[in-house]
């Protein structure tokens, strides 16, 4: 019973991604999920940090907004159609960007997503995982690898305590340009003040299956991380990501197969109760 609490980006709200919403929630049913989290970005607000798609269909944060806005009511209305078949979950992902977190509360008043996906894609405010010129932007700003990583943890650290997401993206994302980087005392002490503060908060740790797809080793995050987390008490879920219908998913072998090496037999879904409150329910990982 595979399930997923990132992913379901599209081409409708998205404009790095591709194919419609509805049929990313029809992938999900044909390969048996049995539950399923959308997770869209949140909107941005200035128009310096539009991405160079953006910047070429001429958006602008005004229309970012009503994207999103859009994306919000077309999963309210797959929640309903398709709620005997698939239990759907129409969540945000957060785009912290220096200290926008008015920004993010903002809008989880307004839209009033079911869950957060708690995601640092920016640190500096530059986005990192962009390419790696950006990477490098950052390294040659404050000086050296440990310091980039140190500031990604740092921003993520804020997050986890001003706006308690329910579920942690990719943890180590930071990675992506410099997988064999080795984590040094500092770096690691900041890892584990994090994943402390996340399991305080009662969150799910993604297990991200895009890793994969970047050509990475391991999946976000890696089985270091992996093993501090379980021993810290922590819960972990999956996500697949997906960025297209065809990408739901994808490398869930993979994952699996990690899963079970690192000796981890079952993993939590989110689910709503009666009343609409959410809870943890334990799953298998499909063998």
């Amino acid at each position: 019973m595979p399930i997923s609490f990132h992913g379901g980006h599209s081409g409708n709200y998205c404009d790095h991604a591709e194919g419609k919403l509805e049929d990313v929630i029809c992938q999900a049913i044909e390969q048996g999920f049995t539950h399923y989290g959308l997770s869209e970005h949140m909107p941005r607000t200035q128009s310096e940090y539009l991405y160079p798609e953006e910047y070429k269909r001429g958006r602008s944060p005004e229309q970012l907004e009503h994207m999103f806005a859009m994306y919000i009511r077309e999963g309210r209305q797959l929640q309903y159609k398709y709620k005997e078949q698939l239990h759907i979950l129409v969540g945000m992902e957060t785009e912290l960007i220096g200290n926008n977190f008015d920004e993010i509360e903002y809008f989880c008043h307004k839209y009033t997503p079911d869950y957060l996906v708690g995601s640092v894609h920016y640190v500096h405010r530059i986005p990192f995982d962009y390419g790696e010129n950006e990477f490098e932007k950052l390294e040659r700003l404050l000086g050296d690898t440990e310091a980039v990583f140190c500031a990604y943890y740092d921003a993520q650290f804020e997050l986890f305590q001003r706006i308690r997401p329910q579920v942690v993206g990719h943890f180590d994302l930071i990675r992506l340009f410099r997988p064999q980087f080795s984590l040094s005392k500092k770096i690691w002490e900041r890892i584990e003040r994090n994943l402390t503060c996340a399991i305080a908060n009662d969150a799910l740790f993604e297990i991200n299956a895009r890793a994969f797809k970047k050509k990475l080793d391991e999946p976000y995050p890696q089985h270091e991380i992996l093993q501090l987390l379980v021993t810290l008490g922590g819960k972990v879920t999956l996500g697949d990501d997906s960025h297209r219908p065809e990408e739901v998913g994808l490398n869930y072998e993979k994952v699996f197969q990690f899963l079970e090496k690192q000796g981890i037999s079952s993993v939590y879904a989110l689910e709503r109760d009666g009343q609409g409150h959410l809870f943890h329910k334990q799953v298998p990982v499909p063998c």
